[in-house]
């Protein structure tokens, strides 16, 4: 016996194919945000990593003249070699497919809180030079994401990482720097954060504004062919 089939009708809108279904205009524009994005930090990566290995090496240099003892500062090198390679990882390659650069971003940007923390940690704690840095993977996070569930537990995770410095005894930390170091290496810190900061803002705002105008073109094109 073989079984009939029958053809069901069921009242409402017809859903279109996986295919046929087009993104929301939130999500458009902020794929396009992101590539271009991408294009806009591209300009100047390489120049990044190079003046901020220069700025890097000048904080190495004030820790050993203020006392800092060589295997801390030796530490530091080591975070920094492996921060740089989780850049060359998560910027310089994955970030270049267009479905992957708000997942690098933000495995970057736990990159960065370890690293900040983590130099903070062996150079004196809250009497660190490199205390400037340490909302700054917080602060990058809220300008590329805004004030969404993903910038908030990226600041936590931030706040928890600084929490648990803080706690950590002097013992662990070392010892505090003299004055004329201490205050030479938050002025350079704090003029690099602020570089940083600038630099990331500009490029999101040409970003959005390129993003906002390729929109526009999208539904012009669109309304016309209707």
């Amino acid at each position: 016996m073989v079984a009939s089939t029958r053809t069901v009708t069921v009242a409402g809108t017809t859903l279109a194919a996986d295919a046929g279904v087009s993104e929301r205009p939130a999500e458009t524009w902020r794929g396009r945000r992101n590539r271009y994005f991408v294009e806009e930090a591209a300009k100047m990566t390489r120049f990044a990593i190079a003046i901020g290995a220069f700025v890097h090496l000048a904080m190495l240099a004030i820790l050993l003249d203020g006392g800092v003892a060589w295997w801390r500062v030796a530490a530091c090198v080591g975070l920094y070699v492996v921060f740089a390679g989780c850049h060359r990882v998560f910027v310089g390659k994955r970030m270049l497919e267009p479905d992957c650069v708000e997942s690098s971003l933000i495995a970057m940007n736990i990159a960065s809180q370890i690293f900040v923390v983590g130099t903070a940690t062996l150079t004196g704690g809250l009497h660190s030079p490199f205390l400037p840095n340490l909302v700054l993977p917080a602060t990058v996070s809220l300008l590329f994401f805004g004030p969404i569930p993903t910038a908030r537990w990226i600041a936590v995770s931030n706040a928890l990482l600084i929490a648990a410095m803080l706690l950590l005894p002097t013992s662990v930390v070392g010892a505090p720097m003299n004055d004329v170091h201490y205050m030479a290496g938050v002025v350079i810190g704090l003029g690099w954060s602020l570089v940083l900061l600038h630099q990331m803002a500009g490029k999101l705002a040409v970003a959005a504004t390129r993003a906002g105008d390729s929109y526009d073109c999208l539904r012009e094109e669109r309304g016309a062919e209707a």
